[in-house]
Order: structure tokens, then C-alpha cells, then sequence
């Protein structure tokens, strides 16, 4: 189904994808924008998901129902996405084959079944324009890079909680998150082997973690402690070599932070680490901290 033009559904009105449980599978296509003043509902079965040439705007008097469907961002020039306050997608598909996808509003990826979450296939970027992304999905979930160097930009924040989240990468995939862009770890995130590269803030607050993979650390990067408390360093920072994937450019400890740097295995006399920036500490760097995380070896602060 396809629509050329401008999908509007009026206060009071619905347009529902679902009618007929189980077997609404039909997808549909709007080439404009989609102005949702009323209840919209896609389809509840495989294939009833939503593509958007246009802008995405919903209104306060609307409700939408994804039934865990994608909405997929397709077509040329800037996308903004307006959930009068915030939105909820299952799954978010960028497709557009230019332009870009602006945040307009927070936006909250929910991918309650896990999967791929958001799919970045595209080299039209997604611009946080000052909000927020929310991964905070219980179950395990992957941000997929597909098909090039992909870039999430502008100023605003990426919140990872919950299940792992993980950078994929199909058909030599990359992601970029640009200099104004901060990750705000709640949870463990997979940056993926040679996948991910940070130009902002990686922060790892309370419960925050990288499982397995960092990113590569860009030259304007901070890597930011800010647990509130005791931090055992691990994967995020690397030992043994001052360039590649975990190498901190700048490194700051927060108010409040303490981070042991000799825990997990970093305590030995022929580790030498590196920070290839600053080093900046409002609260506690233990090189030594008189027990078994005592570290020997060199630390280099360029």
C-alpha cells in the first residue's frame, strides 16, 4: 500500500494496519510526512511495517501502536521525528538514500524481543539535535552499521541500559559517533571488532560497562568514569599499545569515582598503558591501592 503524498489522521480518527488479528502483514509506504493528530496501528503480523519518505510528527491527543513492527526512514532530504515529547519505535530502519534523520524529540528504540534494534543503512546520518536516544531494552540487542561508514551526530546522548547492546556490521559496515555525542553507559555495550569509533564522550556511569570490544578513541574523545563510586578498569582501556580500538585520547575520573587502574590483570611490571590526551581526576585514580590491584608498570600520559 502507498500513499504519494501526506498521511493525516485527524483527532479523534484512527488508521488502523491491525484490523483482522494475526494477519495484518501489508506494509505501508508514505512518501510525505505523517501528521498522526489521531490513533495509528500497524500491522500485527511479518510485513506490516510503516516506511516514511517524509517527517514523522504526533500529536498529544495520539496514540500510536508499533505492534512490534519497524518504521523505516526512506527518500532524500531531512527526516525529524516529533512524539510530542518523546516517541517509542520496536525497530528503526534508516534507509534514506541521502539527507538525514533529525531527533525533534527523545526518542526511545524499544526492541522488547531483542534483535536489531536500529539499523543504520544508510549514508545519511542520524542527528541527535540536542535529545536523546534511548536502547534501554531488556533483552540483548544490536545497533547494526550495514553497508559503509555510518555517523550518528549532533549534540545529544545515547542511554544504554538493560540486555548488551552491540555494534554490528553487514557488508563492511562502520559507526561513527561524532564529537558532540556522549554514550551514557547504565549497562554493557559491545563496540564490535574495529567497528566503532568514538569522537565525544564515552561515560560509564553506575552499572555501565563495555563487554568484550571497545570502540577506537578519536582524537577529540573523552573517556569518562562516572560510576559514583568504586570502577575496576577493564575493556574500555586497553594496555600495552598507545594507538588502536581502546586507546583513551582524554581521560577523566568524576566527582565521586573511584578508578582502580591495576584490576583486572593491569598490575604487572611489563604493562605499560597510555592516555594519549589528558588525564583529568575531580575524584580518585588508584595506581596503587595497597592490595592485590597494586600496579607496577608505566602509565603514559601524553
Amino acid at each position: 500500500l502507498q500513499i504519494g503524498g501526506t498521511l493525516t489522521i485527524d483527532a479523534g480518527s484512527s488508521l488502523y494496519m491491525d484490523y483482522g488479528a494475526g494477519t495484518a502483514s501489508s506494509q505501508l509506504t508514505v512518501s510525505g510526512d505523517i501528521i498522526a493528530n489521531g490513533n495509528l496501528s500497524l500491522g500485527d503480523a511479518i510485513g506490516g511495517d510503516l516506511k516514511i519518505g517524509g517527517s514523522w510528527t504526533r500529536g498529544a491527543s495520539s496514540t500510536f501502536n508499533s505492534n512490534t513492527r519497524a518504521v523505516y526512514f526512506i527518500g532524500t532530504g531531512t527526516s525529524t521525528i516529533n512524539g510530542n515529547g518523546g516517541e517509542t519505535f520496536t525497530y528503526m530502519i534508516n534507509e534514506k538514500s541521502s539527507g538525514s534523520i533529525q531527533l525533534a524529540s527523545n526518542l526511545t528504540v524499544s526492541a522488547p524481543n531483542g534483535g536489531n534494534a536500529l539499523t543504520h543503512n544508510s549514508s545519511a546520518s542520524i542527528d541527535l539535535n540536542g535529545n536523546t536516544l534511548y536502547l534501554n531494552n531488556a533483552a540483548a540487542s544490536t545497533l547494526l552499521a550495514e553497508g559503509g561508514a555510518r555517523i550518528i551526530t549532533g549534540s545529544g546522548t545515547i542511554s544504554i541500559s538493560g540486555g548488551v547492546k552491540t555494534i554490528g556490521t553487514a557488508n563492511s559496515g562502520t559507526l561513527s559517533f561524532g564529537s558532540n555525542v556522549t554514550i551514557e553507559l547504565a549497562g554493557g555495550i559491545d563496540f564490535g571488532s574495529s567497528v566503532s569509533t568514538v569522537d565525544g564522550t564515552l561515560q560509564i556511569n553506575s552499572g555501565g560497562y563495555v563487554s568484550t570490544n571497545a570502540p577506537t578513541y578519536g582524537s577529540s574523545a573523552l573517556l569518562h568514569y562516572n560510576s559514583g563510586s568504586s570502577y575496576n578498569r577493564s575493556v574500555e582501556w586497553v594496555n600495552t599499545s598507545s594507538s588502536g580500538s581502546g586507546v583513551p585520547q582524554n581521560l577523566q575520573v568524576g566527582s565521586g569515582t573511584s578508578l582502580v587502574y591495576g584490576a583486572n590483570s593491569n598490575t604487572g611490571s611489563g604493562i605499560t598503558s597510555y592516555i594519549n590526551g589528558d588525564l583529568t581526576v575531580d575524584g580518585t585514580f588508584y595506581h596503587s591501592d595497597g592490595g592485590s590491584n597494586d600496579a607496577t608498570g608505566t602509565l603514559v600520559v601524553s
